[in-house]
């Protein structure tokens, strides 16, 4: 019987009724006749969402936190729970508002209250107890003493994977004369170690090689193919290789000189692998 007149009500009313109903229950006639049928009335508030990511920095992982307030209200004692396994080491946090602390493995933060449209930014620092290449997860949750319409959206997981070397190669040369000159650089751009690091330069065939050198590692020439090898090169280290050629005929007017690298395990960015350079005599 209540269900009936509500719903009649809902149905029939005048307009400054519904008008009320609106300002009253923050929705339209509609939504709120379908409320009443279920014996129910709609409630107002405030619907969080987080969002989490994580990006390496150096040897550290960071796992930054966005915290939305998708209204249709304030939401009043935010909090923020977050458990970061037990293989990484928390070094710091920093939150755009209010204040987080950290206990062992575990990170609470208190922001108060959060307005419509409002949001906030956490950035957990962590770095990995040991070089062991790994998966890390991570997840954090959202809640607030203000009633939540949609919890599905109150926690967030970020998965990374294992850290993986980036080396890069570039290249310089002169023509001077009659003597060329080829520099090839290769650097570990981190966030580890580099091993089994080996460089391949095919020497164009216009060209007679002269001379070789290293001031570390192994090179060796197979023909017109030079074939240098490092066995580690550690995170914000470079590496060097001279190659030392003449013009096999005096017609010989350009030549384009091209070097590649590539390590033992899988890296995190190939693009910066090869490196070109043409020469033209002086």
């Amino acid at each position: 019987m209540y269900k009936q007149i509500i719903w009649r009500l809902a149905q029939g009313a005048p307009l400054a009724l519904l008008v009320g109903l609106v300002l009253i229950f923050g929705v339209g006639p509609t939504a709120w006749a379908n409320h009443a049928q279920q014996g129910t009335v709609p409630r107002r508030g405030a619907d969080l969402m987080i969002m989490n990511s994580a990006r390496w920095s150096g040897g550290n992982l960071h796992f930054i936190l966005r915290i939305s307030n998708m209204g249709p209200t304030a939401a009043r004692n935010v909090v923020v729970d977050n458990r970061v396994t037990s293989q990484l080491r928390i070094r710091g946090i920093t939150t755009s508002q209010g204040r987080c602390v950290s206990s062992t493995q575990h990170v609470a933060c208190r922001l108060g209250d959060l307005r419509v449209n409002g949001s906030v930014s956490i950035i957990i620092r962590t770095r990995p107890i040991d070089r062991k290449p790994r998966e890390y997860r991570n997840t954090a949750t959202v809640n607030s003493s203000t009633n939540d319409p949609n919890r599905s959206n109150n926690s967030s997981t970020a998965t990374v994977g294992p850290r993986r070397a980036d080396v890069a190669l570039r290249q310089g040369g002169i023509w001077l004369n009659s003597n060329l000159r080829f520099t090839v650089r290769v650097s570990n751009v981190g966030p580890i170690a580099a091993t089994g690091v080996v460089v391949t330069d095919d020497v164009p065939s216009q060209l007679r090689i002269e001379s070789i050198s290293t001031p570390s590692g192994r090179c060796r020439v197979s023909g017109q193919q030079v074939t240098c090898q490092w066995s580690t090169i550690p995170v914000n280290r470079s590496v060097f290789v001279t190659i030392r050629a003449r013009p096999a005929t005096s017609q010989v007017l350009e030549v384009t000189n091209t070097a590649s690298v590539r390590i033992a395990s899988q890296e995190s960015n190939t693009s910066n692998n090869t490196a070109s350079i043409t020469l033209r005599p002086r």
